[in-house]
């Protein structure tokens, strides 16, 4: 057997370990949504959203402390639910949470809402009366300090790893200037 086919078997091994536990670990997400939490994703599209961006979590452990949460709901978004939250509190805690002493600094500074929609032409502008409801939504979300990343449900289609690129330069981009803001208030209280 050649030097090259049998890297080739290898790499082919190691590939088909890490596709199952890949899928397994996909499987047990979607399972935790909906047992645990009483979460389901319906949407087929966001279904495909959420297994790339947790494909991406699962290949890039530095990018683990950030997590999506499905189908999000409270007093911000009011009777409206996004498809997804970015959860920014949980990363910082994650970051700083060693030490007791920060955990008020990191409380006083009001973390960002970030919100990921994929909208479906059927479900947002077929009619004018679901196009007003869409804007009126998203005004009030807005109004609520939320910021909005969307995507139509063709893009994630055609190339959830572009949508999934995105989202995360967003995230950096907004986790950057929370974390800045959490590291001059502690300089401050030094």
């Amino acid at each position: 057997m050649k030097f090259t086919d049998r890297v080739k078997e290898f790499l082919d091994e190691k590939c088909q370990l890490l596709a199952t536990r890949f899928y397994v670990n996909t499987i047990t997400q979607f399972d935790e949504l909906e047992e645990e939490q009483k979460i389901t994703i319906e949407s087929p599209v966001e279904q495909l959203f959420y297994i790339e961006w947790l494909f991406r979590k699962f290949c890039y452990p530095d990018f683990s402390d950030i997590y999506l949460k499905p189908q999000y709901q409270d007093e911000s978004t009011g009777k409206f639910r996004l498809d997804f939250a970015v959860e920014f509190l949980q990363a910082a805690y994650i970051k700083w949470g060693e030490s007791i002493k920060y955990d008020q600094i990191i409380l006083s500074i009001e973390h960002p809402k970030l919100g990921i929609e994929i909208d479906g032409h059927i479900w947002h502008e077929k009619t004018k009366d679901q196009v007003q409801c869409h804007k009126e939504r998203e005004r009030f979300l807005i109004s609520m300090g939320w910021k909005l990343l969307r995507f139509t449900g063709s893009e994630v289609f055609k190339n959830p790893q572009k949508c999934i690129h995105e989202t995360i330069e967003l995230i950096e981009s907004v986790q950057n200037e929370y974390y800045g803001k959490i590291r001059e208030k502690i300089q401050r209280e030094r």
